[in-house]
């Protein structure tokens, strides 16, 4: 087993931290390598859920075995943390290199396997895993949420995804265990991806998808999930966890393009980071709502159909992410938040007339009743095993 371990600077902790930056394709900071040991060796074994569900042939990083690149690791960060004091302490950092991560996607299984050398502890320790992701700045002794809140991804345009050329998304775990001890194990860490994914569903037979945009997206967002002041990760959170900048690049000219070309499904192509729900307060003097107008939605491009065949211009639709909900009185309609490691699709069901000649009318149609009837399907990756779509209904398991 090769590794790369962290030397600390000997100097006065600060409790502050340079942010660190995970961009998609940059170099890693050159560490000292220390002389290699074989002895305290940990094994790892990782877990990377993902919901079961039949899909059509794509060019996208989804598909079957080893065309599987969603649940890829390429590289592996462990960070140790004193856990027998409040707020939990950075103990060590050991970068796992790439060439010691087993993981035979061709199995169709998502565990990843491999070892790193640990320093020993008789205390509590909380071992974090960061996967595919670049990491700098750290130092011995910062507290766990000051080291979590450096841990910032950015990403300014459309996520790689195609099975020749992809970034491999970045996840976060970890566990906590009594002590280190000698060749002890370490299993079953579950790894949430920091992406949401969007796939669209065209259900209906007169109209055609040409283009999809995904507009008002952020560029910046958390390794971890939420996390309390003592770094304790929330395991249900029910809002997106984002900096205080989440970079949010607004407008028509800068929505993302996909070029969806008529197909009916269209999977594996839309990453996002995490985005807040868009806050409706409800009446007419709330229809120049910020939150709305600014919230992250799609832009759908496309032709209606006649006879078979696509016909006349090409309209603009814009679609929010939206769900009914059961209220006393009956039914609303509410936005949703885009969350870490959910699965989004997008179906749409009927286009009953033409929408907008360009985008930027579509845009700013956040209080136009739209010709494009859509809904939108969530769920949480790490929770549903198995699902059955017809197109109208979905099963999960």
């Amino acid at each position: 087993m090769r590794y790369t371990v962290s030397i600390f600077k000997k100097h006065l902790l600060i409790y502050t931290l340079m942010t660190v930056v995970c961009l998609s394709g940059c170099v890693q900071e050159e560490f000292a390598t220390p002389p290699k040991k074989t002895e305290n060796s940990v094994e790892f074994s990782l877990s990377v859920f993902d919901v079961k569900m039949p899909s059509v042939a794509s060019r996208s990083m989804v598909g079957v075995g080893e065309a599987n690149k969603e649940d890829e690791v390429q590289s592996v960060d462990i960070l140790v943390f004193d856990a027998s004091v409040e707020p939990p302490v950075l103990l060590e950092w050991v970068e796992v290199e790439s060439q010691n991560i087993e993981q035979n996607l061709a199995g169709g299984s998502s565990k990843v396997d491999f070892s790193a050398p640990l320093t020993l502890s008789s205390k509590k320790v909380c071992i974090a895993v960061v996967a595919n992701c670049s990491l700098s700045g750290l130092t011995k002794g910062t507290p766990k949420n000051a080291v979590l809140n450096s841990l910032i991804f950015q990403n300014s345009g459309k996520w790689l995804a195609d099975a020749d050329n992809y970034t491999a998304i970045p996840m976060y775990g970890e566990i906590e265990v009594a002590k280190i001890e000698p060749s002890v194990s370490i299993a079953n860490i579950e790894m949430k991806r920091m992406l949401a994914r969007i796939d669209i569903q065209n259900s209906t037979s007169n109209f055609k998808i040409e283009d999809v945009y995904l507009a008002n997206f952020n560029t910046n967002g958390y390794v971890s999930p939420e996390w309390d002041s003592n770094g304790k990760i929330n395991l249900t959170p029910t809002a997106p966890n984002m900096p205080s900048d989440p970079g949010k690049t607004l407008g028509a000219e800068n929505a993302i393009r996909y070029q969806v070309n008529g197909a009916a499904s269209y999977i594996g192509e839309i990453y996002a980071l995490e985005a807040s729900a868009a806050i409706d307060a409800g009446g007419v003097g709330e229809d120049g709502n910020a939150s709305r107008k600014n919230a992250t939605c799609l832009i759908v491009m496309g032709k209606m159909i006649e006879n078979g065949v696509a016909v006349g211009d090409s309209y603009y639709y814009r679609v929010d992410f939206t769900q009914k909900v059961t209220i006393e009185e009956g039914t609303k309609v509410e936005y949703m938040p885009l969350m870490r490691n959910y699965k989004y699709v997008v179906d749409i069901n009927e286009v009953s007339g033409p929408g907008f000649t360009d985008k930027v009318d579509a845009l700013a149609s956040y209080t136009v009743m739209s010709n494009m009837k859509t809904r939108v399907i969530s769920y949480n990756r790490n929770k549903i095993k198995d699902v059955v779509y017809n197109g109208q209904y979905m099963l999960g398991v």
